[in-house]
């Protein structure tokens, strides 16, 4: 992959890929085929930045962090594990917990520096399309899923914004499919609550 490729947009979306496919592209990136590479990113760069994108509500940090995640999937490729099946919800959680991971690092190195927390990041980039349709500005929404916690904005961000079953989600978050249900649940509830007492956002 060269540099020009490692820039994903937020109005690009999730390609749909087989088993059959995702199996083979493990098994020749394994073998360090670099079509490969290419083609997984072709299929996870844009659900991976936006992801990042509604977490950090900054695009430069986003697209840094997607090249980032890539470059770490290329290194421990080796080190992932084919099963018997489900390997397309299982490759995607362990590559979605690769850019969790990296934006944890991120904040925690912010924590650092400044006291500046995710919600406090602003942007004056393009807005989210998916904002757009459902007719919010992206400061509401955000200030929306601000209310929610860590675990409730995941849910609904994999859920809703990038449409991942609740069996990907489960093994992304190591809980089970009736945990995610529970809180899927409770996040929707605390998100209408937000989102219709507009003079408490």
């Amino acid at each position: 992959m060269s540099d020009r490729d490692l820039t994903p947009n937020l109005n690009g979306t999730t390609e749909w890929v087989s088993e059959e496919e995702i199996v083979s592209l493990i098994q020749r990136a394994q073998a360090y085929d670099a079509q490969a590479f290419d083609r997984l990113y072709e299929v996870y760069a844009q659900s991976i930045f936006r992801y990042l994108f509604h977490r950090l509500n900054d695009r430069t940090v986003a697209e840094d962090l997607t090249g980032e995640a890539f470059l770490r999937l290329m290194e421990n490729i080796g080190n992932f594990r084919l099963g018997p099946k489900d390997q397309k919800a299982i490759f995607s959680g362990w590559f979605y917990r690769i850019a969790h991971n990296l934006m944890i690092d991120y904040l925690r190195r912010q924590a650092k520096h400044t006291e500046m927390t995710p919600e406090m990041h602003t942007s004056s980039e393009e807005q989210p399309v998916l904002v757009m349709e459902r007719g919010l500005t992206q400061s509401r929404l955000q200030a929306a899923l601000n209310t929610l916690t860590q675990d409730q904005q995941d849910v609904v961000i994999l859920c809703f914004f990038e449409e991942l079953s609740n069996a990907e989600v489960a093994k992304l978050m190591g809980r089970t499919e009736g945990a995610v249900k529970a809180l899927q649940h409770r996040a929707l509830a605390a998100l209408h609550r937000a989102l219709t007492g507009e003079a408490s956002i």
